[in-house]
Order: C-alpha cells, then structure tokens, then sequence
C-alpha cells in the first residue's frame, strides 16, 4: 500500500485544478458536466502518483483524530477531519438492514442515521463498494470514527473500515417515545393520550406525512385570523422509578418570515393538567433549541437534552404555537417529531 494510515501526503498542485464543493476543497481533473459547465473531478489513474507523494513521516491517528459529540462535529470548520463520535447508535429504521441496501440507494451508497441521548443525529453513509456494504448495521451503541463529508445542507459522516464501529454497548432505550409513524397525511392530529387543543382562533395541529416520516404540525399560512395558539400536549408520563430523566425531540419549519416570538414554537412541562383544560393547568416553560428562519427549510434539528431531574410522578409535555394568519409577515409552519424521553433505572 502507498499511502498508509498517518501517513503525510504532498500534492503536486501543478496542472491540477481545485474548487470548493459544499464547505470542501477539491483537488483534481477538470471535466464538463452532463448541463456543461466546467466541474472538478477525480484524478486519472495514470496521474496519481504523480499528484499524491507519500513522504516518510507517519502520525498516530490517535494523535489526529478528534472526539466530538454530533452537536460539536455538525461544522463546516470539522469537514475532511478524522473526527470520533461517542455515545451514538443507528436509528431504529436502520436496525435488521444491512449498511448498504439496493431499496435505500441514494445516488450508490446507502444513509441512515446515528442519533445520541440527546435527539441529535447524522446521516451515516456507506458506499455500495465497501467491504462490508453487506454486513447488518449494529444494534448496539458506542463510538464510530470517520470522516465529516456533506452534500447540500446535509452533513454525512463515513467511516474508513467496519472497525472504525464500535457498538458494543447496550441501546440507550427511551422509557416515552413518539415517532408519530401511524399518523395521518394533513388531518387534525389525533393520537391516543394526545390533546389536540386551541387557545385562540380555530385552527388545530395537523399531522403530515412527508417522504414516509410522519410528524405534527401547525402551519398558519392559510388563516386569517389576527393570533393563532394551540397546544399539542402529550399523554400522561410517569416518571415514577426513573432518576435523571431527559426530554428530547426534533423539530423543523418551512416558510417563516421573520424570527419573532409573536411566531414561534415553545415547550413546557405540567404536573396537573386534566386532560382537556389548558388554563387550569400549571405550565413550565423549557428551554429548547428550535428551528429558526436560519435553519434550511423542513430541516430537522435536536431540541439538544431537556433536563427533567426536577420532575417526578406524572408529566405532560407540551408543544405550543403561536403566529398569525393575518400578519404574513407572522405565518409559517413548526413541526415536531421524535419526541423521546430517557431515565436511568
């Protein structure tokens, strides 16, 4: 092998052409694309020593690689870098599957997800080619080392050889979880447990089905009323038996206007709610991330680890909207999905 783990490479950058792909640099032949424009493609087989020198120094990859929660490594600044994910494990869809398969190729290679305790996830990408393309994804958790790549908005991790995975670890298993995958495409949201609740105007919270994900949302854009609010509120959850509990979810937008919080999506806790009668009831406001006009449009995004160690007995968590129909310039749509919450026995 020419080019070993560590080892420091020269580029001849003579005769060679680079652009910047997606946040990354690229290195190499020019070529006309199938609309043809002038784009950047691989080095020839013959040029490729010629291009690439393997000198004599050799670094521990140890030494290079860098541990990163999926928080931390969702940076252009970590693109092309050896980076090490701890605490991760493959999402339920990807789990039974092999980490490449023919009925999920996207453009050769295979994506599913890796998700932490805290609802953060990244895509994880396998090529058709890799020698262990046919191999089952790991049930397990533990820690995956590889590369940051993206395409697009979407950051993509991949990693080098199957032992760059290692998910020796037991599933950090939610003791609550909803991934609304049994809804209904834009209906009233109805769920077992779930209230579906408005506070001014009329309109209430919608399920959708979008590229098979079901989720909740509430979109104002075809009211007309001067203030929309409405609650989504979550069944009964006992905390009961359960120490360090921890709330997380996703959410997404489309279509805002502005970031203002007369439009806006907001979570609390209640300790007392009846099930029907949200005045009555004692809400805690929590503090989570959501999407803003800065997040690409039907992007989801972690709510990042909601403490609920304070909490015990029976919860409810809400989800609640508030934007106008009237005002355009307060309308748009929130979306919530994967709500999980985890606890240690």
């Amino acid at each position: 092998m020419d080019y070993r783990l560590g080892n420091k490479v020269y580029i001849k950058l003579k005769n060679q052409f680079t652009d910047l792909y997606y946040g990354g640099l690229r290195i190499g032949d020019l070529y006309v694309s199938n609309a043809g424009d002038p784009t950047i493609g691989r080095i020839s087989q013959n040029e490729i020593k010629n291009v690439l020198n393997a000198s004599c120094t050799i670094i521990d990859e140890n030494q290079l690689v860098e541990s990163l929660s999926i928080e931390n490594a969702l940076n252009d600044s970590k693109l092309n870098t050896l980076i090490e994910l701890n605490n991760v494990e493959f999402t339920e869809e990807a789990l039974g599957r092999h980490y490449f398969e023919e009925t999920n190729n996207v453009g050769g290679s295979t994506n599913w997800n890796l998700r932490d305790n805290t609802g953060n996830q990244i895509i994880f990408r396998t090529s058709s080619y890799a020698r262990f393309a046919d191999h089952f994804v790991p049930e397990g958790s533990g820690k995956v080392r590889g590369i940051l790549t993206k395409f697009g908005s979407d950051y993509q991790f991949m990693v080098r050889f199957e032992s760059d995975i290692e998910m020796n670890g037991k599933r950090n298993a939610p003791f609550f979880a909803e991934d609304f995958q049994s809804v209904k495409n834009n209906v009233n949201f109805v769920l077992p447990g779930w209230s579906n609740i408005v506070e001014k105007a009329t309109k209430l919270w919608k399920s959708m089905v979008y590229s098979g994900n079901g989720y909740a949302e509430f979109n104002t854009t075809s009211t007309t009323a001067a203030e929309n609010v409405a609650w989504l509120v979550s069944p009964k959850i006992n905390l009961s038996g359960y120490k360090n509990a921890v709330l997380s979810f996703r959410s997404a937008q489309h279509d805002l206007k502005i970031d203002s919080p007369l439009n806006t999506l907001e979570v609390y806790i209640s300790t007392n709610f009846d099930g029907s009668n949200i005045a009555k009831a004692k809400w805690i406001k929590l503090e989570a991330k959501v999407p803003s006009l800065s997040t690409p449009a039907r992007q989801f995004i972690s709510s990042g680890g909601i403490d609920l160690s304070a909490y015990s007995g029976n919860i409810n968590i809400a989800f609640k909207y508030i934007g106008s129909g009237k005002d355009k310039t307060l309308n748009g749509a929130f979306m919530v999905d994967d709500v999980k919450i985890f606890g240690e026995k």
